[in-house]
């Protein structure tokens, strides 16, 4: 049976603190974006990324495209970074 004492539950913290900034992150991208299209007068062309795990698939074949894939390669770089310090670090634990 478990048990819980004061300080402790299924989710900590440190795990609400992440969870909250990824909501934060995924807000501010969706006004970034909203923005972006008001601004950009109307033109119908398309770039983006779709990251399933850390796979990218990239859409659009305009002019944009070839900075979405050097972003992208940098935020996949820094994903496999984080999961294996992660990992590094929670070895040392148990």
């Amino acid at each position: 049976m478990l048990s819980y004492s004061e300080g402790e539950g299924i989710a900590t913290k440190k795990a609400q603190n992440i969870v909250l900034l990824g909501i934060i992150l995924i807000c501010f991208g969706f006004i970034i974006l909203v923005i972006a299209s008001i601004f950009s007068g109307g033109e119908g062309s398309v770039t983006g990324i779709i990251l399933i795990g850390p796979i990218p698939i990239f859409l659009g074949a305009n002019s944009n495209l070839n900075a979405v894939i050097l972003i992208s390669i940098f935020i996949f770089l820094v994903g496999i970074t984080i999961f294996v310090l992660l990992n590094i670090g929670a070895s040392k634990v148990y």
